[in-house]
């Protein structure tokens, strides 16, 4: 219509307008996140039919007049953490725990700010991918390339075992300590890190310490599944975790620490590449001193 008589229509006219299903404002965009989310439950749980239309903000489906989700929430310097989460999960399938969003919430809205435009979906996932160094859109400075855990009581564990063969089933060694031997990409170089703790997180970060003067550890750790790309009946397990250094009271939530993300098909494994992430952030530019690592294996070998 608006071809043939060459009058615009506003942005915010009711049904037809570019604007009338969207959201900035942040507590608008995490009450439609939220109603997104009990509405996905109730089609879960529905029997004869779908339940009815109620989500707030939003007095009838887009869909009914030709609109689509994606133009429900839009991102700027004014918008909310809700918001932000919501795409994360909508298009990339993560569910970020709420220090984690108020964290990358920070993340968009610096950017927004430095900018003035408003962000597209593209934007967000693309500077989530970047800033926790999600594979395989970009790779963290600490990069898991293969582990093992092994029991340090056993025999095969007074040598190096090699992390790239399988380890004994996790639950031959549940009441122990664990070891672990980890190869780890760092700054593109392959190196393999050892450590004791009393789980596999803890045993790296202890190896990362050790080996690399790396001293953090775990305030927060969240995990979920996510399910396989193109519908596959696979699915990755999905893990969060907040790092912080020996100067930051655990208590003190005021903080932020580092976060990190890990996504594998083992959830052990995602736990492990989300300490690496957040060890990355941790880093920055700061360099990492590898001559006491080179020098170890050189002598190994000989």
């Amino acid at each position: 219509m608006t071809e043939c008589n060459q009058l615009p229509i506003h942005p915010r006219h009711p049904y037809a307008g570019e604007l009338v299903f969207t959201a900035f404002s942040g507590s608008h965009q995490d009450a439609i996140k939220k109603g997104f989310e009990v509405r996905n439950g109730q089609l879960t749980k529905a029997e004869g039919g779908e339940p009815g239309w109620d989500m707030p903000y939003l007095p009838i489906d887009p869909a009914d007049v030709g609109g689509t989700y994606e133009a429900v929430i839009r991102v700027n310097s004014q918008s909310g953490k809700g918001g932000i989460a919501y795409i994360v999960k909508s298009h990339l399938g993560l569910d970020l725990p709420r220090r984690m969003q108020v964290a990358f919430y920070q993340v968009i809205q610096k950017r927004s700010e430095e900018t003035g435009l408003e962000l597209s979906v593209a934007d967000i996932t693309s500077t989530f991918a970047s800033t926790y160094a999600v594979p395989p859109h970009a790779t963290p400075r600490l990069f898991l390339r293969s582990f093992r855990l092994v029991d340090p009581s056993s025999p095969s564990a007074s040598g190096l075992a090699s992390p790239d063969e399988p380890g004994p089933d996790d639950s031959e060694i549940s009441d122990r300590r664990r070891s672990i031997v980890a190869r780890v990409s760092i700054d593109g170089i392959s190196v393999v890190l050892t450590g004791e703790g009393n789980g596999p997180l803890s045993s790296l970060l202890n190896a990362l310490k050790a080996h690399l003067d790396i001293d953090l550890s775990v305030r927060e750790y969240s995990e979920h599944a996510v399910d396989a790309a193109g519908g596959g009946s696979e699915t990755n397990a999905a893990s969060y975790v907040e790092l912080i250094g020996p100067d930051i009271d655990p208590r003190d939530k005021a903080r932020q620490g580092f976060w990190g993300v890990g996504i594998d098909g083992d959830i052990t494994g995602s736990g492990l590449r989300a300490v690496l992430s957040a060890a990355s952030n941790a880093l920055g530019e700061r360099k990492i001193d590898l001559s006491k690592l080179m020098t170890k294996a050189s002598a190994g070998k000989a």
